[in-house]
């Protein structure tokens, strides 16, 4: 006679013999099928208390680009769950720390490939010398900055490079991890302005590098759409600069 589980409930329609089990009394038909009925209940308990494999859950994204990848490590990274909350598409990946671009270029082309090395930035974090004003200067790779171009654009006269107490006190970075990303720590400050090289923005999609707010052991991978969008909700307006022709605009470069 069929045997109908529920709710590990057992029901017979014909009884004829009545036998205790780790899962109760089961009622059958004769004793063979206590042992058949044993074995199909096992396998039924084990199958239902095998540990579940957690869901890979999609970050939606603004952007049409695949599914966003997540490093554990990174769930609780300020950035990142900033960038996860803005519905940003993300790629991340670990690596052995890296505070100048020639340490962080390898790191890249193993993991990311070659062709990521095009969205790869450095980034300066300015102070003048004499006032708590700072710029945060952040370029591709490649692209001679002359820092002279911003200085005179903030009417300043002698912006340098900052001290890592500085940084760490408006950003909250160490020294060697500087990234815009660090943005997310520094809401509500007037005194810290924002340049963007405008070879970074070649399109909306352009894939950029940056180190998340955990550290140079850790690579982000998003947009240049997605890096302006979470930019203006950290609540700063970035100039973008033409450093081969010393220029500046506030109008975004493929606009």
């Amino acid at each position: 006679q069929p045997i109908q589980i529920e709710h590990q409930e057992v029901t017979v329609t014909r009884t004829m013999a009545v036998r205790m089990t780790v899962f109760g009394s089961v009622a059958v038909s004769d004793a063979d099928a206590v042992s058949q009925t044993e074995r199909n209940l096992s396998l039924l308990y084990a199958q239902a208390n095998q540990p579940s494999q957690p869901a890979v859950q999609p970050i939606p994204s603004s952007s049409s680009q695949g599914l966003s990848t997540v490093l554990p490590e990174l769930v609780e990274d300020t950035s990142v769950q900033k960038l996860i909350d803005l519905g940003c598409q993300l790629k991340t990946c670990m690596h052995e720390s890296a505070s100048t671009i020639d340490a962080w270029t390898p790191q890249i082309v193993e993991r990311l490939g070659q062709d990521a090395l095009s969205g790869m930035c450095k980034n300066l974090f300015c102070k003048e010398k004499k006032k708590p004003v700072f710029a945060l200067i952040v370029a591709i790779a490649d692209t001679p900055v002359n820092m002279t171009v911003v200085q005179q654009h903030l009417c300043l006269k002698n912006l340098r490079m900052s001290k890592d107490a500085d940084l760490e006190a408006t950003m909250g970075l160490k020294g060697g991890a500087v990234t815009p990303l660090g943005l997310v720590n520094a809401v509500g400050n007037d005194k810290l302005h924002v340049f963007f090289d405008i070879n970074m923005f070649p399109s909306p999609t352009h894939n950029l590098l940056f180190h998340p707010t955990s550290g140079n052991a850790f690579t982000v991978q998003i947009s240049a759409a997605d890096l302006l969008q979470y930019v203006g909700a950290c609540g700063f307006v970035p100039y973008f600069v033409d450093f081969a022709t010393n220029t500046i605009t506030a109008t975004v470069p493929y606009a």
